[in-house]
């Protein structure tokens, strides 16, 4: 289990930008061929939602999901300048991905979210591991 709630959140959402890239679309790349979170054109968006969800899934299959609510909750506490219409999207996305990863820890215990790991390996730190390589 993850004791420090930002790593997992750090690690979830390059999953989830790994994921959204090689799955549904691709995402900005830097100058070295990663992908960048600080483009523009992931927030308020698909790709945002995406995010929202996979990263509250992962804090559900990890704590349970009384913590994952109360961590997205704490999350959005902290983005006093998102606009009021954005915080509430960002709060139903985090709904929907505790419902997916409450399903998925009580019924596939080990294969669950985390284990997509945004592409289609269990996710490792091999050298190859593409998730080595989102800085």
């Amino acid at each position: 289990m993850y004791w420090w709630p930002p790593n997992l959140m750090s690690e979830a959402t390059k999953e989830a930008y790994i994921y959204f890239d090689t799955k549904i679309r691709p995402l900005p790349k830097d100058e070295n061929g990663q992908i960048d979170a600080t483009a523009s054109g992931l927030v308020d968006n698909d790709v945002d939602a995406f995010r929202h969800a996979y990263v509250s899934g992962v804090f559900t299959q990890e704590y349970n999901e009384q913590t994952a609510n109360i961590l997205g909750w704490l999350n959005e506490g902290t983005s006093i300048l998102s606009p009021f219409g954005s915080t509430n999207m960002d709060l139903s996305n985090n709904s929907v991905g505790r419902k997916l990863g409450s399903i998925q820890a009580g019924h596939y215990q080990g294969y669950g979210i985390r284990n997509v790991r945004g592409v289609d390996y269990p996710f490792s730190k091999r050298d190859s591991d593409p998730l080595n390589n989102l800085g």
